[in-house]
């Protein structure tokens, strides 16, 4: 793993006060997780094979109900992180990637690594990523909206017509749909 990566983790761990553990940070901040095995790394991109032994290993229970599963990137880097629900528990992360946008197959990439479909979080994200998600065209303007089927071109009925159908099917293909939803 890259220094950059190992870094990025080792300063979450040190920021929640987790370096109490039997196990000591190595001066190069090569933590315990990425030795025990817990963190895997594929290309570009560095997940957690075992959320459940990561959560034992942090002296948490895992509950699925109780976390939520972010994910957003910046210009550099794709980050996915635990969220617990009232925010007493820190941001555990869970997957990182580098020079990764935020595009279906990388989302597909991640998802499939970190094993959303066995643990089923609930995903909290930007709407970007949530249109990625059920299958959107990210840059496709028509039928942009996930919930409606809100025709951002019809200029004539944006003030005049108040209720849009509901998306009723995601179906490849139609009414802006790209790819098969990652979620449901």
């Amino acid at each position: 793993m890259s220094k950059i990566i190992i870094g990025e983790f080792g300063s979450r761990i040190l920021q929640r006060k987790y370096d109490s553990m039997h196990e000591p940070l190595c001066k190069d901040r090569c933590f315990y997780f990425a030795a025990c095995g817990s963190f895997s790394q594929d290309g570009d991109v560095i997940f957690c094979n075992d959320v459940d032994s990561l959560f034992t290993a942090l002296g948490l229970q895992h509950n699925p109900q109780k976390c939520r599963f972010f994910i957003d990137s910046s210009k550099v880097s794709l980050k996915a992180v635990l969220l617990h629900n009232g925010n007493k528990r820190p941001s555990i992360p869970v997957g990182y990637a580098v020079r990764m946008k935020e595009i279906y197959y990388n989302l597909k990439h991640m998802l499939s690594s970190i094993e959303y479909s066995k643990h089923s979080w609930h995903i909290c994200a930007d709407l970007k990523v949530i249109a990625v998600l059920v299958g959107l065209h990210a840059s496709y303007t028509k039928f942009c909206c996930f919930l409606f089927q809100w025709d951002s071109r019809d200029r004539k009925k944006h003030y005049i017509k108040k209720v849009w159908p509901k998306r009723q099917f995601l179906i490849p293909g139609v009414k802006n749909e790209e790819n098969e939803p990652l979620v449901t």
